[in-house]
């Protein structure tokens, strides 16, 4: 079969494509050049052999890229790239917004294929013997999807007249052969790169009906469909490339990795495990399986395999390990979302095994056990964190969390300081320390965190309700009541606000008792019990106003349902 290694398209605006040869590499070169000269006008053409040239049938002349710029009144250009195996023309037509390459083999310089692309398709012509009369293929943006099976049927190629011609010739028009297949695959190989899968899979359609059984074809049509994650389809192809060609691991391979993306997990192992046997040395092939056997829960395998890739591809084992730890990742986001604690924690195990100086693992882990209220154990994997990444922000953010919930306040004031002393610009830390102030009744700096929070958030209701319990604590009731009432009034039509809205109305209840707004304070207590019928203080409280205000009766059943409700002096 003919090869043909020198492939390279250029437009008719300066853009170009390259396929295979590397001497065609550089086409920025050629940029301007190539709109400066692009014209108006289409026409055929014959290859000169004997002076490397392209020549035209009418208009100017198509100069050989390695003489210099062609001519400003050239209606158009074209470009000869010698190759080992033959040669290339490329041209291009500004007027149609077409673009064609020809390949010329030196073992057969009679026999050329064209490759022309236009707003309405490609179109792949073929030329005979130098006859002017070509067999052209259509193939239009949109395929119907039995378009391969309504071109086998065609038999052959429709014959056309050449491109300028004025008047109808005739000419020998052939049908193609099993060795053009080779034209279909590397134009395939192009749009399969650029992501236009539907016309790459188009082209191996017409690869695979000329050639059966070229398994080259079925196995870069089954790498499009892995791509465009139809893996079912993907399977069909790999199962035809390995009864072709028992020996291809890299068949096994992928088709381990189509069983893969169907989360058919023990299929995948199997094809990998093929795969290796055929090519022992394929670290991505171990690599894979490794994944395979993690998305399984195998973590012993899993990590022993890993030893594997280590092996075999030294030079690379940064990039595996950095893909591996992403894979662990997702598989511990997918634990914690489904809840699996036990899963997430042996996901860090694994990832912690692959680098025992991971920080990141050791603060999952620690998020993890925190979920499972290990809260010791969270602690810990914090503090481990923090000693691999003495910067590590967002886990001294955490261990303050976990602290405060403790109890242990002046700690989470410690790592909340921490955090602003490393990231003076993270203002959400003010919240926490904030309330850690507010526990330890150190009022003065929970308020100046909670002006903090404000001036960030200007809407949110639960600082100014904090800040209000500071200036409460501080007996400024008169600041207190302003930020209940801003609470109130952010909260009131939040309907998940119910329990911020009880404690707002019932600490401007107790900030208007201190003002002697008596009324007032039982209207506010009235309000906390609408928002939580269960506030036992609240009832107690509204007992005592309504006692102050002589409702004697109102003052009993208030105490009668305080201490209904569990209230103890």
């Amino acid at each position: 079969m003919t090869t043909w290694n020198c492939i390279k398209i250029t437009f008719p605006d300066g853009g170009s494509k390259t396929y295979g040869a590397d001497e065609f590499g550089n086409a920025a070169q050629h940029h301007q050049r190539d709109r400066a000269v692009a014209s108006r006008g289409f026409t055929s053409s014959g290859f000169c052999s004997r002076t490397g040239r392209y020549h035209s049938g009418r208009g100017g002349p198509f100069e050989d890229a390695s003489n210099g710029a062609p001519k400003t009144n050239a209606k158009m250009v074209a470009k000869v790239q010698p190759g080992s195996n033959g040669h290339r023309i490329a041209y291009g037509d500004a007027l149609f917004n077409e673009v064609e390459t020809k390949f010329v083999s030196n073992t057969n310089p009679s026999k050329s294929y064209t490759v022309r692309r236009c707003a309405c398709g490609n179109v792949v012509s073929l030329y005979s013997n130098g006859a002017p009369t070509r067999a052209e293929l259509s193939t239009p943006r949109h395929l119907p999807a039995d378009a391969s099976r309504l071109w086998k049927e065609r038999g052959h190629c429709r014959c056309f007249s050449p491109a300028g011609s004025s008047r109808s010739r005739t000419g020998t028009s052939r049908s193609l052969e099993p060795e053009d297949a080779r034209v279909f695959l590397e134009l395939g190989a192009d749009y399969a790169v650029s992501g236009e899968y539907d016309h790459a899979i188009a082209l191996y359609d017409f690869a695979i009906t000329l050639y059966p059984d070229n398994a080259m074809a079925y196995m870069e049509r089954a790498e499009v469909y892995l791509d465009k994650k139809e893996y079912d389809r993907a399977i069909v192809d790999f199962d035809i490339v390995i009864q072709l060609s028992p020996a291809n691991d890299k068949a096994y391979c992928n088709r381990g990795l189509a069983h893969f993306n169907l989360r058919d997990y023990d299929r995948a192992i199997s094809d990998f495990d093929a795969a290796i046997a055929r090519n022992p040395n394929d670290a991505e092939s171990h690599y894979q399986r490794v994944c395979a056997y993690f998305a399984k829960r195998e973590y012993a395998q899993a990590i022993a395999g890993f030893a594997d890739v280590v092996r075999l591809n030294p030079l690379d084992i940064d990039s595996y390990r950095v893909s591996l730890r992403r894979f662990i990742s997702f598989k511990f986001e997918d634990a914690m979302s489904a809840k699996e604690y036990e899963h997430a924690v042996a996901c860090c195990n694994a990832a912690i095994q692959l680098d025992p100086n991971d920080a990141t693992a050791y603060f999952d882990r620690a998020f993890a056990y925190e979920r499972q209220g290990k809260y010791d154990h969270t602690i810990a994997e914090y503090g481990v964190a923090i000693a691999l990444n003495p910067g590590y922000v967002m886990a001294y953010l955490e261990r303050g969390g976990v602290y405060f919930n403790q109890g242990e306040y002046d700690r989470a004031i410690e790592d909340f300081d921490a955090v602003i002393r490393l990231k003076p610009e993270h203002r959400g830390v003010h919240w926490g320390r904030g309330r850690a102030y507010l526990c330890k009744e150190e009022y003065a700096r929970a308020a100046a965190d909670f002006d903090i929070i404000i001036q960030s958030w200007p809407a949110h209701g639960i600082a100014y309700c904090n800040r209000g319990l500071a200036y409460f604590g501080l007996r400024d009731y008169d600041r207190a009541i302003v930020d209940f009432d801003a609470a109130i009034v952010l909260s009131t039509d939040n309907t998940k606000a119910h329990s911020l809205l009880a404690k707002a109305h019932y600490y401007r209840g107790l900030a208007r008792r201190q003002i002697f707004d008596l009324e007032g304070s039982v209207a506010d207590f009235t309000e906390a019990i609408k928002y939580d019928r269960c506030c036992a203080s609240a009832y107690m409280q509204r007992a005592i106003i309504h006692y102050c205000l002589g409702n004697h009766e109102l003052a009993t059943a208030d105490t009668a349902k305080a201490r209904e409700l569990g209230f103890r002096p």
